[in-house]
């Protein structure tokens, strides 16, 4: 399933608008949209947050039922500075990105 169509899931199963996701994350609601349509795709940071808003740990991460499991299983826990954490994650989209397009 693509990034797009997770969000898009999210949305549905937390029965959440588009808007009310784009006033949590403090931004405006095309960027949402397009995210979903694929023709953009969210920071790092805006990730980790949808992930945690709309409660799609598993659906990123399986196997993975909280936030926390997943801090506790990747390597980096003694990554001080959010710079390193943000670029580990980058990486770490970037990898389910191309397994997704794999499929």
């Amino acid at each position: 399933m693509d990034l797009g169509k997770k969000i898009y899931e999210g949305l549905k199963k937390k029965d959440m608008s588009q808007s009310k996701l784009a006033e949590k994350l403090g931004i405006k609601q095309p960027s949402v949209g397009k995210w979903i349509s694929g023709k953009s795709s969210p920071t790092a940071e805006n990730l980790i947050e949808i992930i945690r808003i709309l409660d799609l740990v598993e659906e990123f991460f399986p196997g993975h039922r909280k936030v926390s499991d997943i801090e506790k299983k990747f390597p980096g826990d003694d990554i001080d500075s959010m710079e390193e954490k943000i670029a580990l994650i980058e990486k770490r989209l970037a990898l389910l990105e191309n397994a997704d397009s794999e499929k």
